[in-house]
């Protein structure tokens, strides 16, 4: 026979529509509070991995130089996109230059072999002021041209030593 201490007991066994609720506000207000600082995490893993890749693709051109005995040339171009109007620095590409051997009219003429495929950036806009700052500049792209006066606080800088070749990073908030 059921007593009553039974069947109280019975019904002990699941969760209530209420404490469902509750459980799954709770799981989703912790999701809207950490969903920023992911959104950021991601953007900026994104520029390092951008950054890295750009490093690397300067550190192989000047392997192959040394390497070949051949002047190497990394140009970056130019170019816009559907998601951003701004035209900005988005893929890079590495040349040996080969010098002609006929001369025409005493001047030897360089012939462009590209090496590779065209390597665009994803997500980041590169800017690069005149040579004798030696630096490029990796920042999210934004959609509006980038100069030193609206540079974000997020970026990644690579520095050149003009004289001896060697590149440095720098990322604020990092030594």
């Amino acid at each position: 026979m059921k007593t009553p201490s039974n069947i109280v007991r019975g019904f002990a066994k699941g969760f209530t529509l209420i404490e469902t609720l509750v459980v799954v506000s709770i799981v989703v207000l912790i999701l809207a509070l950490t969903a920023p600082s992911l959104y950021s995490t991601i953007k900026a893993t994104k520029l390092t991995s951008s950054g890295d890749s750009v490093l690397g693709f300067l550190s192989e051109a000047q392997q192959m130089a040394v390497s070949s005995n051949v002047q190497v040339e990394v140009r970056f171009f130019k170019y816009q996109t559907p998601m951003s109007p701004a035209s900005a620095f988005r893929s890079m590409q590495m040349f040996k230059i080969n010098h002609d051997p006929i001369s025409q009219g005493g001047n030897f003429t360089e012939v462009l072999q590209p090496v590779g495929d065209l390597v665009r950036l994803s997500a980041v806009t590169l800017t690069y002021p005149s040579l004798p700052a030696s630096c490029i500049t990796l920042c999210d792209d934004l959609g509006r041209q980038i100069d030193m006066a609206t540079l974000p606080s997020n970026f990644y800088c690579i520095q050149i030593d003009p004289y001896t070749g060697k590149m440095r990073t720098y990322r604020p908030g990092q030594n």
